[in-house]
Parts: structure tokens; C-alpha cells; sequence
């Protein structure tokens, strides 16, 4: 029996190991911060993953005028610029590195279900509803009004704030101006999503190349491409813009996606069942509930519950054949 894939002893660890190790590792980083932090100033505290990010800067600006204080972002190095695509939404920016005790430490609030409330009521805030509400909490509410009502309890009648992304230059792909309308990328790795369907993929990119589109898989790392197809390594700035010209995003739930929603490609996505990261949601259904694309109010996104490599293939090429997608 795989551990890991054992539902009841995910659970007895989160209870007993997960949230006691968070919560005095997280005490003595919010007794830190309450000793830094001005009397009159939020602090924001954002995560390790850039779908929750985007999520949490989402309402930092309305944040910050209903405080009327000084707002502080707390966010790792390589997260700055993104902060920074939400301008007039704060005032100065901490960074820290990954690996650090310190932000280990400040991680561990946001961790720790004891604690959110309690900094919350002195000023420093987060974003990850899951870790503050029970595993099987299902209202009906996406994670975007979890965030806005729950852990900032901002008014319900507040806007959405995209992230303002400028083009840049495209140089991952040869030839990319000349040759966009005819390139298709999937997308098919995801922090969230621990168990991706390669071979259901490999069909789509199949089905796809037999319309005469080129297929690029995003990658990083040693992760590898979709066989047949080419690989497209590049910036999430990158990304955007490359979402800006071609016609269909194929794509694992990720947080890429939040930050490119706005770009002007179609997107389809695939939630795909838990192994280790049901110890978070007891079913990819709550999952859904919670992080559904639809939060943002797009109407360029179709989303699909995987089932298997055929029937979820089989889904795909109808949906394609019945909207001229592509």
C-alpha cells in the first residue's frame, strides 16, 4: 500500500503532525513581524506558488484603501515583478529567498489554521482559504470570494484586479509572428495537479498536428515534452504574450493560466484526480468548486473533469469539432 495514496493517514497527519510543527514554527514568525510591523500598516503575505499569488494580489488595492494604511507585500525574489504588474495596489515590497528560515517561518502562518485569524485581526494577512477552512469545506464559493470574504473580509461588490502584463518579446519560438495562428501549446504540468495524463495528451497533440498546427509543450526544468511535439521554454511574461497571438491553450490546472487568463488565446483545461495533495481536498469535485477558471469571469476558458486517457480525449475533440476552435 502506498502511503502517500492513503487517504485516512494524509489526514491523521495533517491533524496531528502538519498543523502542530506549522503553528510554533509560524508563532514565532508572526511574533517577528508584530515587532517590525507599523502600528497603522498591513502586511500581505503571499506563497511559493504563483496561482496563489495571483490570487492574493487580486484584491490588494481594495485592501489597502479599506485599511487606510501603509500596505507591505512579503514575497519571494523571484515573485517582485509580479507584484509589481499591480500597480497603486501597494506601497514597498519585502522580498526574502526560499530556502530561509525567516520565510519558512512566515510561510508557516499562512499554514497554520490557528493562526490566520490571529494575524488577520493585527494586520498581516494571506491568501490560502484551504489551510484556514476545514478539508471538506464546500459553500458554492471559488477561491477568489473564499480570499475576498473569508481571511480579508472585504465588501462583496469589490472588482477583480488583473495583473497589468506588458507584451514582451517572443523569442522562444522561430519565426513566431509569421507562423502564430497556425501554433498550438500544451500546457501539461502543474504544482496542483500530481498526476497528468500523458498519454491522453499525446492524442490530443496527434489530433491537433493532423490539422495542420504546430504543437509546443511548456516546459521547465528536465520535464518532457509531449511526444511528437517541440519544446517552449520561456518567462510567464513570455508566456502571456505568446497567449496573446495563437489561437488555443491545451493546459493542466495551473496557476500559468490565472496569470494569463486575460490574454486573448482560448484556453482548455483538465482537472485531474489527486494522489498526494488530497491530504488539502477529500475529491477533485471540491477542488474545482474552489478553483474553477470561471472565477474570473472569462468567457474564453472551457474546463473539463478528466475521467480517462479515451473518454477525456473524446471530450476534447468534440468540444473542438462542435466550436470551430481551431
Amino acid at each position: 500500500m502506498n502511503i502517500l495514496n492513503n487517504g485516512l493517514i494524509l489526514k491523521l497527519y495533517y491533524k496531528y503532525i502538519f498543523r502542530v510543527r506549522h503553528y510554533y514554527k509560524g508563532r514565532k514568525a508572526l511574533k517577528y513581524l508584530l515587532s517590525i510591523k507599523k502600528k497603522n500598516e498591513v502586511y500581505v503575505i503571499l506563497t511559493n506558488a504563483i496561482g496563489d499569488d495571483i490570487y492574493g494580489m487580486t484584491y490588494v488595492k481594495e485592501l489597502r484603501k479599506h485599511y487606510k494604511g501603509e500596505l507591505t507585500v512579503l514575497c519571494l525574489k523571484n515573485r517582485k515583478s509580479l507584484v509589481e504588474s499591480y500597480p497603486d495596489s501597494y506601497d514597498r515590497i519585502v522580498t526574502f529567498d526560499k530556502n530561509t528560515e525567516q520565510w519558512k517561518g512566515i510561510t508557516s502562518i499562512y499554514m497554520s489554521r490557528k493562526l490566520l485569524p490571529m494575524a488577520a485581526k493585527q494586520g498581516i494577512f494571506s491568501i490560502l482559504p484551504f489551510y484556514y477552512l476545514p478539508l471538506d469545506y464546500s459553500d458554492g464559493r471559488n477561491q477568489l470570494e473564499l480570499i475576498r470574504d473569508v481571511l480579508l473580509k472585504l465588501p462583496t461588490d469589490i472588482s477583480i484586479q488583473y495583473p497589468d502584463i506588458k507584451e514582451a518579446e517572443i523569442t522562444s519560438i522561430p519565426d513566431f509572428r509569421d507562423k502564430s495562428d497556425n501554433i498550438v501549446v500544451i500546457n501539461p504540468y502543474s504544482s496542483s495537479m500530481d498526476y497528468v495524463d500523458m498519454a491522453m495528451y499525446k492524442k490530443i497533440a496527434d489530433y491537433i498536428q493532423d490539422k495542420g498546427y504546430i504543437v509546443y509543450t511548456n516546459v521547465v526544468g528536465d520535464q518532457k515534452v509531449v511526444k511528437g511535439t517541440k519544446p517552449l521554454r520561456c518567462s510567464i511574461d513570455e508566456f502571456y504574450s505568446i497567449c496573446n497571438h495563437i489561437p488555443l491553450v491545451i493546459s493542466t490546472r495551473s496557476g500559468i493560466i490565472d496569470w494569463s487568463i486575460s490574454a486573448k488565446t482560448n484556453f482548455v483545461i483538465f482537472y485531474f484526480p489527486f494522489g498526494r495533495n488530497q491530504i488539502f481536498y477529500p475529491s477533485i469535485s471540491v477542488f474545482y468548486e474552489r478553483h474553477t477558471l470561471k472565477a474570473w469571469n472569462t468567457n474564453n476558458v472551457v474546463e473539463f473533469i478528466y475521467t480517462n486517457t479515451d473518454q477525456s480525449y473524446c471530450d476534447f475533440v468534440d468540444f473542438v469539432e462542435k466550436t470551430n476552435i481551431i
